[in-house]
């Protein structure tokens, strides 16, 4: 996933906080493999939402202290690293075709 459509996601046009938003990138992949012990792969779907998802909210509660009221990770993250959970690794091509 490339900072420009992370960045289209999160609906930011500005350059100002690119590090700050490959953080909270880099912290949603590492947190998403944690917690479905399956590693990010291109093209899935199902696991680049749960990656804009959590690099969304981990974007918007970066603050140590902040006026927004802190939010519990949100029930859509919990189901989506759930069902990968369970999922487990997608096929690719190559592994389907050599069977």
């Amino acid at each position: 996933m490339q900072l420009e459509q992370i960045k289209k996601y999160l609906r930011i046009e500005y350059d100002d906080e690119d590090s700050v938003i490959l953080q909270a990138y880099n912290t949603a992949v590492s947190f998403a493999k944690e917690k479905t012990g399956v590693k990010y792969a291109e093209n899935d779907s199902l696991y680049d939402t749960l990656i804009c998802l959590l690099t969304a909210h981990f974007f918007d509660n970066r603050e140590a202290i902040s006026e927004k009221t802190r939010s519990e990770i949100p029930y859509t993250i919990t189901s989506l690293i759930k069902a990968i959970e369970v999922r487990g690794n997608i096929e690719t091509d190559s592994e389907t075709s050599s069977e």
